[in-house]
Order: C-alpha cells, then sequence, then structure tokens
C-alpha cells in the first residue's frame, strides 16, 4: 500500500520504498529471518530460536512500535491526502 501510494500520488518523491517494511514483518511473525532478534536463551543457557512468537521479550515489541509509528502516521497523511476526507468530530456534519 505505501508502495502504491508514493509511486501514484507522490510521484516516487520517496525514491523506492520496495521492501522497507520486511525486516518489521519478520520480527513480527516469528519467521526464520527473525532470528537475530528472537534468539533466547534456554534455562541451561542454551541459545533456541521459537517457532513462534516471542513473548519473552517486550523491548522487541517496544522497538517494533517505535519504528512503525511514524510510519503508520506519515501513511495515514498520505491517505488522507489522496482520498481528501478528513476526520470529524462524532455529531458534527461530514
Amino acid at each position: 500500500m505505501v508502495e502504491y501510494l508514493n509511486r501514484e500520488l507522490l510521484k516516487d518523491k520517496c525514491g523506492s520504498l520496495k521492501g522497507f517494511a520486511h525486516e518489521l514483518n519478520s520480527a513480527t511473525h516469528g519467521d526464520p529471518l527473525s532470528a537475530k532478534w528472537n534468539v533466547i536463551l534456554r534455562e541451561d543457557g542454551a541459545p533456541v530460536f521459537p517457532v513462534s512468537k516471542n513473548l519473552s521479550s517486550p523491548q522487541l515489541a517496544d522497538e517494533i512500535c517505535a519504528e512503525v509509528i511514524p510510519w503508520l502516521a506519515a501513511t495515514m497523511g498520505i491517505m488522507s491526502a489522496a482520498f481528501g476526507q478528513e476526520a470529524t468530530a462524532p455529531g458534527k456534519p461530514n
């Protein structure tokens, strides 16, 4: 979606955004590429890679959120500009 908006609305002003979210998706979904974030130590000290979400590292979730929030805000701004609708307060006419 971000690539489409950059290409169609911004006429590639942001350059290529292809794959910019790839590492964030890996970290979030726990695929093998996320091993650099998701390797944890067992009780005996051996490093292991969990086969699903890593619920033992809340700091990882904080880092992902800190990276994603500005992109989400930018995407919402682009969408607002593209579709020309502004949010209105509840009870007020559009």
